[in-house]
């Protein structure tokens, strides 16, 4: 195993039968880490709570190393891992299927999976055995990973598969390190603090950049029609330079003021109270009444005059808008500078 790794809790199941176990090589061998190439991942898309990674892997057992290889062993290696609501707490689920054995690799090898965690976080479980594999097993397990030291934390997990072989010099291998390395995670307590943590404990896959979907039916309000249509055109203005639209490449930062006071106040510079709202008729209801709408937001670094845009939009549907949006943030784990990108 790898120098500084730990390994973590697995159920290893292998499949399909394995072949006898040879004699070892009269001569010293040694394990090589020989390639790792990429391929697609058919378990999750990276999103802002799920990770995943997918390679095929060759590992090369020499007589001694940098000489001629005597066997090598192939898998391909699919890890995944997912991000609860709520929680400082999640998983990685790892699969490797070994298709491919050559020479003496072919009978007496063995693998097991490692684990590390770099930052704030720790493998929950213990120790794992390696287990025998030949042509056709498959190793698979789940891996619990906690975060629970500060406000907020960010950590990265490398997972790695371990081979052995009674030819290798002290039967293990002698290099190669993690091929898989997920997140960064960043997880937050909720607290509501100068960072703009609010709602429920949780984590996230930090430079994943979400998209706020302004009538996504994940949200506990009313859609917000009218909101959504002033966006789709501000998004449309050459003032507002395209920030925050879909495939701009320009994503808004949020900007978390400390206070709802300090929040009113940058708004009030976009939309002020002498903003000429239209007039309205004797008993209309409040929520009808026209209000100031503004895009980008005054809760990001670009809601400013310079970008901004404004439109007449009644209260009720105004306010839906600002209240999915907050919600988008707890949901999402959107802290003060975090990009997000908005649909209409």
């Amino acid at each position: 195993m790898a120098a500084g790794m730990t390994a973590a809790m697995l159920t290893l199941l292998v499949v399909a039968e394995q072949a006898p176990v040879a004699a070892a090589s009269a001569a010293p061998a040694a394990w090589e880490l020989a390639s790792v190439q990429p391929a697609a991942c058919a378990e999750t898309a990276r999103t802002r709570f799920a990770d995943c990674q997918s390679f095929v892997v060759t590992w090369r057992l020499e007589q001694a190393p940098g000489n001629a290889p005597i066997g090598s062993a192939t898998a391909a290696v699919t890890i995944s891992e997912n991000l609860g609501p709520g929680t400082r707490e999640w998983s990685a689920h790892y699969t490797a299927r070994f298709f491919e054995f050559q020479g003496e690799a072919g009978a007496g090898t063995t693998a097991m999976v490692a684990v590390d965690c770099r930052g704030d976080c720790a493998v929950v479980g213990t120790t794992a055995s390696a287990e025998p594999v030949g042509e056709g097993s498959v190793i698979r397990g789940d891996i619990g990973f906690s975060s629970t030291t500060g406000s907020v934390s960010t950590s990265r997990q490398l997972i790695s598969l371990d081979v052995f072989h009674p030819a290798a010099v002290g039967n293990g291998t002698t290099s190669g390190g993690p091929h898989g390395e997920l997140g960064p995670v960043r997880c937050d307590d909720a607290v509501q603090n100068g960072l703009g943590a609010r709602g429920r404990p949780g984590c996230i896959m930090e430079d994943s950049i979400p998209t706020f979907d302004i009538n996504s039916s994940e949200f506990n309000v009313e859609p917000a029609p009218k909101h959504a249509a002033f966006v789709t055109a501000a998004q449309a203005d050459p003032k507002t330079g395209g920030w925050g639209k879909v495939g701009s490449g320009k994503p808004l930062n949020r900007e978390f003021l400390g206070s709802a006071a300090a929040q009113r106040k940058k708004r009030s510079h976009v939309c002020p109270p002498s903003w000429p709202r239209n007039p309205s008729e004797p008993g209309t209801p409040p929520g009808q009444r026209d209000s100031c709408d503004e895009y980008p937001f005054s809760s990001t670094e670009q809601g400013v005059p310079e970008y901004a845009v404004t439109e007449h939009v009644p209260q009720a549907d105004n306010s839906r808008g600002g209240t999915r949006l907050s919600e988008f943030y707890a949901k999402y784990h959107i802290l003060d500078g975090d990009q997000f990108y908005v649909q209409p």
